[in-house]
């Protein structure tokens, strides 16, 4: 599968950027979706060198952000002020599938403040985390997005030094996969006997034992789980939120 380019010109990007209001509005939904003059004016002068996925990523980074539906400079990139070249690239599906996988959980990140922007496109975009580091459970994506359990073992000692390193305070699992993957990692410490007492859900808060990072689980934003309605950026941003507060107990 292949990325549909963007035309570099004016009239194309302004019919665009309304196409993908449109769609974000409908999708978020939103009362009121529109682009503030000054904000227009870095969409049209970037020079976008990626493909329409990117330019749509952007404007559904931006909505979340708003208050009120307008979109102002300050919801988009830093990277949208700087030139860029002009150069295409295409990418697999699973590559877009990552991309907004990784796109939502920007928006959700930036809003509850642990982000300095709500997107992140590559990795000179001037991305900052805030009280936040995002770690693995498998660091290699497997056929079909399903590892096998010597697959996750194999990583296992990555994430474990990581953690090791940070003593986190709190611990965000996207999906199942990574809260299973932490308990089995308190399990062989013997912190826990077995992961059953801990029920994975979305929105689930565990407070494992003494000295332990408290635990906390989302769905994926896989496609499947955003497109269908099963997770939502208000359901993100109410774990996030409450994250927020408990780090600031």
């Amino acid at each position: 599968v292949r990325a549909a380019k963007v035309r570099v010109l004016q009239e194309d990007l302004l019919l665009l950027i309304e196409h993908f209001l449109e769609r974000a509005k409908a999708h978020f939904g939103a009362r009121v979706a529109n682009v503030s003059r000054s904000a227009m004016e870095c969409l049209l002068a970037f020079a976008w060198p990626g493909n329409l996925r990117q330019l749509q990523h952007v404007l559904e980074g931006a909505l979340l952000i708003t208050e009120d539906g307008v979109i102002h400079p300050e919801h988009l990139p830093p990277t949208l002020g700087q030139p860029a070249p002009r150069t295409w690239q295409t990418h697999s599906l699973d590559e877009l599938l990552a991309a907004q996988e990784r796109d939502c959980i920007m928006a959700a990140l930036h809003k509850a403040g642990f982000a300095n922007q709500p997107t992140s496109l590559h990795r000179d975009d001037g991305l900052q985390l805030n009280d936040a580091y995002i770690a693995a459970t498998c660091r290699c994506a497997p056929p079909g997005n399903k590892p096998l359990p010597q697959e996750i073992l194999n990583c296992r000692t990555y994430l474990e030094r990581e953690l090791e390193i940070l003593k986190p305070k709190a611990i965000l699992a996207l999906g199942k996969i990574a809260w299973d993957g932490y308990l089995d990692i308190l399990k062989q410490r013997g912190v826990i006997s077995s992961r059953a007492p801990y029920k994975f859900a979305h929105g689930a808060e565990a407070e494992i034992a003494p000295e332990t990072p408290r635990l906390f689980g989302v769905y994926h934003p896989s496609q499947q789980n955003t497109q269908t309605g099963r997770v939502t950026p208000a359901m993100y941003a109410n774990v996030l939120a409450g994250i927020r507060r408990f780090l600031e107990t």
